[in-house]
């Protein structure tokens, strides 16, 4: 008897982590997605990358539901000036790239709704 009811609760925990699993993934929604470079950044706060483009070649931005305003500028990094930006009120903003070269995209997020931030990411814009 006591294999039968190891047996039965063994397939109940399994069960029950497959349902888990399963309901958790499908509720996830932004959370799930990859991106290349994601993080938590507060009200104000902003994130430098660097990194080359190529002519055209485009970044995207984003945040999660508790974010208003994310903001993308791209600066060159040899003159260090302002080169494209898109800094509307906004959660999706893109930037491209007007020349092949070296830059800084600078992400910052003007609007979080929650004192311990937002999440947000940087990505490249696989439609160009």
């Amino acid at each position: 008897m006591d294999s039968t009811m190891n047996y039965f609760v063994k397939l109940f925990f399994l069960v029950a982590l497959s349902f888990s699993v399963i309901f958790s993934s499908v509720g996830m929604g932004y959370a799930s997605e990859v991106h290349p470079y994601s993080m938590w950044l507060k009200q104000g706060e902003s994130f430098d990358l660097e990194q080359y483009l190529s002519v055209n070649e485009s970044m995207t931005a984003g945040c999660n539901e508790d974010c208003f305003d994310v903001d993308l500028i791209l600066y060159d990094a040899t003159k260090k000036e302002v080169v494209y930006q898109d800094i509307d009120a906004n959660t999706n903003p893109k930037i491209t790239a007007p020349y092949d070269g070296d830059f800084v995209v600078n992400l910052s997020l003007p609007n979080c709704s929650l004192s311990r931030g937002c999440k947000v990411w940087l990505d490249l814009d696989e439609e160009g």
